[in-house]
C-alpha cells in the first residue's frame, strides 16, 4: 500500500514517534488507533475538569488547573497552525482510505507493506 507523507493520518501517526521502516498496514492501523485513544482520554480528562470547575466551590484552584490544561491543548494547536503556514503544507486527503485497506487486508488475512511517498 502507498501512503503519502502529506496525508493527515501519516502526520497524526508521526506526531511523537518518527516513521518506522518496513511497516505493514496492520501495525500502522493499530498505532493510529492507539493515538486516537490517547487523544480521546486527554479530551475526557479536560471535560471532567471543566465539569468540576462549574460545580465546585474551589473556583480559584479549578481556574488555575483549567487554564493549565487549556494552554496544553491550545499551544500545540497554534504551533501546528503556524508551522503549516511556514511550510505551506495544506491538509490533503489521500486517494486510498487506509481504514478500508486495513479491513480488506484482515479479510484476506494478509497485511501489505507500506511504501511512503512524498
Amino acid at each position: 500500500m502507498i501512503i503519502k507523507r502529506s496525508s493527515w493520518h501519516y502526520k497524526f501517526n508521526n506526531l511523537v514517534k518518527p516513521e518506522m521502516g518496513n511497516e505493514n498496514l496492520c501495525s500502522y492501523f493499530w498505532r493510529f488507533i492507539g493515538k486516537c485513544v490517547v487523544v480521546l482520554t486527554i479530551l475526557a480528562v479536560f471535560l471532567i475538569f471543566a465539569y468540576s470547575f462549574i460545580i465546585s466551590p474551589f473556583v480559584l484552584l479549578h481556574t488555575a488547573v483549567l487554564l493549565f490544561i487549556t494552554s496544553i491543548v491550545i499551544i500545540p494547536a497554534v504551533s501546528i497552525h503556524y508551522l503549516r503556514r511556514i511550510f505551506k503544507g495544506p491538509i490533503t486527503s489521500p486517494k486510498e482510505n487506509f481504514i478500508m485497506e486495513y479491513i480488506k487486508a484482515k479479510k484476506n488475512k494478509v497485511c501489505p507493506l507500506i511504501t511512503y511517498i512524498d
